[in-house]
């Protein structure tokens, strides 16, 4: 069976960046800039704050707005630097250091991470989205009792539930408690029907459960969208053997080495 870690999932990081596209400071900055931003013209709104900054370089929200734009492109060091400039000109800038902690979390550094999303619900205790990310966080170092009180906290400030149990249940599924994680991915695939990454997380809990027929049912759905579709043939090509279904199990195989030819696998 071909099980990668469930630690940073895309999805979450995906949340991420929907949810600080709507976090622009209130400051009077240039509203094309801001309009830039919110239309997802990120090079362009990157232009704008450059020359922004440079009329206004002690305004923190500037560094901050462009921070934005340059995470939303994976440009995280640049995003990272800006949002340190933004906390040095304001240290109680509480979405700079949730932003932060975003860059060091898509950097794999966790411990970072965590001190950061630490800071900003010290500065903004009903911050749902920072409990959530220190949660994944602490999941991606196999925190695992530390990343659901954390994740727990997101439910209670009323956070999008289905993104929050999309997270728990990838906890759950690395704790090992998967009838746990089928409950909170049942659910949040009913409330995010769209959503092959809950599929994709859902059938490693049915994989490991043995309940074969509905673990391909959501291989086969991450295939046709094509979300991790190269594990996701791997594991259908396992669940094929399982079944004693030889003919299937080596035309998936085939079809992962055509996309894949890393993975290292013995011919049936």
């Amino acid at each position: 069976m071909i099980k990668p870690a469930l630690t940073a999932s895309s999805f979450f990081l995906f949340y991420l960046m929907v949810f600080f596209s709507s976090c622009v400071t209130p400051e009077k900055l240039s509203d094309q800039a801001i309009a830039y931003l919110n239309q997802k013209q990120y090079h362009k709104a990157i232009d704008s704050y450059d020359k922004l900054i440079r009329k206004q370089p002690y305004n923190p929200g500037l560094y901050y707005n462009r921070a934005l734009a340059t995470y939303t492109l994976n440009r995280f060091t640049e995003a990272e630097n800006d949002l340190t400039t933004a906390i040095t000109l304001n240290p109680d800038f509480a979405s700079a250091y949730q932003c932060r902690a975003a860059c060091y979390y898509s950097k794999r550094n966790y411990p970072s991470a965590i001190a950061d999303y630490s800071k900003c619900i010290e500065l903004a205790p009903e911050t749902a989205g920072a409990f959530l990310g220190r949660g994944m966080s602490y999941n991606a170092i196999r925190s695992h009792e530390k990343a659901l009180k954390d994740v727990n906290n997101a439910l209670r400030f009323k956070m999008d539930s289905a993104i929050v149990l999309y997270n728990r249940g990838i906890i759950y599924n690395n704790k090992k408690e998967y009838n746990l994680a089928i409950a909170d991915l049942n659910i949040a695939c009913r409330l995010w029907p769209d959503s092959f990454f809950v599929s994709y997380a859902r059938a490693f809990a049915y994989l490991n459960t043995n309940q074969y027929d509905k673990a391909a049912a959501d291989f086969e759905s991450c295939v046709q969208h094509n979300i991790f579709k190269d594990t996701a043939l791997a594991n259908l090509s396992y669940i094929s053997l399982e079944q004693f279904d030889t003919t299937k199990a080596l035309n998936y195989l085939n079809r992962t080495l055509e996309i894949q030819p890393r993975f290292i696998a013995v011919r049936i």
